[in-house]
């Protein structure tokens, strides 16, 4: 893959998780960052997913697919 081609591919990823749930992407950032193990991340990510399904951002992202409309993530 040429440079050119790297850079495009990047940015088209960059770009469909900017679309996602702030909430959501901090966490996960999170999770991946954290060097740790297997049951300490599972524990974690446990407690993130917690704190995720608790947020309004939940609530919108529901709604937006039953509603068949990108969902308008305000990240709360």
């Amino acid at each position: 893959m040429k440079d050119e081609e790297l850079i495009a591919k990047a940015e088209e990823i960059a770009i469909t998780i900017a679309q996602k749930g702030p909430i959501a992407v901090k966490m996960v950032k999170a999770l991946i960052n954290e060097n740790q193990e297997i049951k300490e991340g599972l524990e974690k990510e446990i407690a993130f997913f917690s704190k995720c399904f608790s947020s309004q951002d939940r609530l919108e992202g529901i709604n937006a697919f039953l509603e068949k409309r990108k969902p308008k993530f305000k990240g709360i």
